[in-house]
């Protein structure tokens, strides 16, 4: 699965919401790692488990690049790349 965030600078330090799907109840563990180079690793934020199926959660990438997003709730897992890259700036008009 390829996915690709393109969100300005100032976006992604705050964080991107993703919403996921999983077991109802189950608590859901995210982790996230750099594929081409040097990186903190990605943070996410997930509320308390919710007991419904769809859980809400915040990935804050701390650079652009390749990224392997890793999540896991209950016996479930999920392994995706997605390619973070900043939007380009739009041109003023005259």
């Amino acid at each position: 699965m390829n996915i690709c965030f393109i969100y300005s600078l100032e976006t992604l330090s705050k964080g991107v919401k993703v919403l996921w799907i999983r077991p109802a109840g189950e608590p859901l563990a995210v982790e996230g790692r750099r594929l081409d180079g040097a990186a903190p690793p990605l943070a996410a934020l997930v509320p308390r488990c919710y007991p419904w199926t769809d859980q809400s959660t915040r990935l804050t990438f701390p650079t652009e690049g390749c990224w392997e997003v890793a999540a896991a709730a209950g016996t479930e897992k999920l392994t995706f790349t997605v390619a973070v890259a900043s939007a380009p700036r739009a041109e003023a008009r005259p």
